[in-house]
C-alpha cells in the first residue's frame, strides 16, 4: 500500500475511536429515560409556554459543540394530562417552523406514541427531532448539525424509556418482565 494510503488509513483509525469515545449514555431515573450525549449536558429548569398562555414545567438538557447541537427537553404534564396532544402539537410546530421539513411522520420509541419531524434550516443546519408521550410526560429530542456534516440522527435514536426500576421499555412491555407492563 502507498505510503499515503497507509497514512490516510491510520489518521482514519485514530479519528474513529476519539469521536466515538466523546459519546456517553446520559441516564436520568427521576424523569425515566437513556440517550447519549456527546459530552455531559447542562441541565436548565424552564417553562414550556402553551399556545392561549399556559405553561408547564420543563427540564432540558442540552450540549453544544462544534458538531451540533443536542438536547432534550422533557415537558411535565403529570398534573394536567388532557395537555397532552396540545402539548405535542404545539412542540411539533416549533420545530416545523424553523425551516424546511423534509420528513414528518408518526413514530414511537419503546413502544410510546410520538412523531419524528426532519427539518433543513435556511442557514444550511440540519434538524433530527423527535417528540415523544410517556407517563404523562412529554419528551422532545433534538439534535442539530451544521452545514456539511451528516444529520445527527445518533442522538435521536439513542432515546429509550425505562420504568421506576431502570428496566427498558420495549414495545409496551419490559424486557425483564414482560407481565410488568405499565398501563400507561
Amino acid at each position: 500500500m502507498p505510503y499515503i494510503g497507509r497514512l490516510a488509513l491510520a489518521l482514519l483509525m485514530l479519528g474513529t475511536p476519539a469521536y466515538a469515545q466523546t459519546w456517553q449514555e446520559f441516564v436520568n431515573r427521576e424523569l425515566r429515560f437513556h440517550i447519549n450525549f456527546p459530552g455531559a449536558p447542562r441541565i436548565d429548569d424552564i417553562a414550556f409556554a402553551m399556545p392561549g398562555g399556559a405553561t408547564h414545567p420543563a427540564r432540558r438538557f442540552h450540549v453544544e459543540n462544534d458538531r451540533g447541537r443536542y438536547s432534550i427537553t422533557v415537558i411535565d404534564l403529570t398534573r394536567t394530562p388532557q395537555d397532552e396532544q396540545a402539548a405535542s402539537t404545539a412542540a411539533l410546530a416549533a420545530i416545523r417552523a424553523k425551516g424546511k421539513t423534509v420528513y414528518d411522520q408518526p413514530a414511537n420509541v419503546d413502544g410510546r406514541p410520538g412523531h419524528q419531524v426532519f427539518v433543513d434550516t435556511p442557514d444550511g443546519w440540519k434538524i433530527v427531532s423527535g417528540a415523544f408521550l410517556y407517563d404523562h410526560r412529554l419528551y422532545i429530542a433534538e439534535g442539530a448539525s451544521p452545514p456539511g456534516t451528516p444529520p445527527p440522527t445518533q442522538f435521536q435514536q439513542s432515546l429509550m424509556f425505562v420504568d421506576e426500576n431502570d428496566k427498558q421499555l420495549v414495545n409496551n412491555r419490559f424486557r425483564n418482565d414482560p407481565a410488568a407492563a405499565p398501563a400507561n
